[in-house]
């Protein structure tokens, strides 16, 4: 895939970017990038936070792996939770965190069109958000 290819399957609704939230939500979220490899962020601005790693403006390692596509996100009500999360996601495999974007995605009841993150012409991607947990999960095992 082209370094402009992959800039556009990660470019948001530009309006998304722009509005933001208001509701205090920090957002988990989980990119693939460039050689199957996943990044795991947090964010308020998860629109904002998409268009930034697109640029080549976001972490360091989505500077060096370019990002392809959004695989989920999930809403949390405090930068806390969201960090906890983030770190336990982290420490998971590769595997794992595709199965927990598969599962984030099922859980998904934000409207995906204020996130959408995909290639010209395809359908939403799936996962692109859910409501805020109103406390962290206890993780298992």
């Amino acid at each position: 895939m082209t370094p402009a290819r992959a800039a556009q399957a990660v470019v948001p609704n530009p309006a998304a970017a722009v509005s933001g939230p208001r509701d205090g939500t920090w957002y988990v979220y989980l990119l693939e990038c460039q050689g199957g490899r996943i990044y795991t962020g947090i964010t308020p601005h998860l629109a904002a936070r998409m268009a930034a790693h697109a640029a080549g403006r976001g972490a360091r390692f989505t500077r060096m792996h370019k990002p392809v596509q959004l695989l989920a996100a999930r809403g949390f009500a405090s930068r806390n939770e969201a960090l906890r999360e983030e770190h336990r996601v982290k420490q998971t495999s590769p595997r794992t965190k595709r199965s927990l974007a598969r599962q984030w995605a099922r859980d998904a009841v934000v409207d995906r069109c204020s996130t959408a993150v995909s290639p010209r012409g395809a359908a939403g991607t799936p996962g692109t958000g859910a409501a805020p947990t109103p406390t962290a999960r206890p993780s298992a095992g």
